[in-house]
């Protein structure tokens, strides 16, 4: 998989790869190496599955937020994903046959359950090489530190990470 196939994958969430670098970070494109492109694939997917049920007039209605990551990267080898989310349409707010409370509770629940999609795939990366997709662990070289398997860590001269 490639930077390219997930930014056409998931157009929408990658809409900010297409602004300026003093409007996104995400203008820099996916800041990691390729070993990490699955994990990412699969927070894509899960994320863009995520929508808020909201009752009107007795009914209910389904609305997608607007979702986009602001940065991902690579820092002190572990994954960091950055998003923002559209704040709550005005047509919303405006509603008086919504409920305001309840409308706030599933925005808010909806950016809880995407932090919490974030940070399982930050967890699964920090044990995942970045280079190749196997397992790894911490590595190090001349103060820069990455999730390496053993042998990428060999082939790109990093050395085990000394446990603090």
């Amino acid at each position: 998989m490639t930077e390219d196939i997930l930014i056409e994958k998931y157009p929408k969430l990658f809409r900010q790869k297409h602004l300026t670098e003093f409007e996104s970070c995400m203008h820099w494109g996916l800041q990691c190496n390729s070993g990490w492109f699955k994990i990412i694939d699969m927070v894509c997917k899960a994320i863009q599955c995520k929508s808020i049920h909201l009752k009107r007039d007795f009914k209910y209605i389904t609305h997608k937020p607007i979702v986009e990551f602001s940065q991902i990267k690579e820092k002190f080898g572990q994954l960091v994903i950055d998003f923002d989310i559209e704040p709550i349409p005005a047509e919303f707010i405006n509603d008086t046959t919504i409920d305001q409370t309840s409308l706030q509770k599933s925005y808010d629940k909806i950016k809880y359950e995407i932090y919490g999609i974030i940070d399982l795939a930050e967890l699964i990366a920090s044990e995942t090489c970045e280079i190749c997709s196997q397992e790894g662990i911490l590595h190090s070289r001349n103060y820069w530190v990455k999730t390496l398997c053993d042998k990428c860590a060999e082939s790109n001269n990093y050395e085990k990470q000394e446990k603090y």
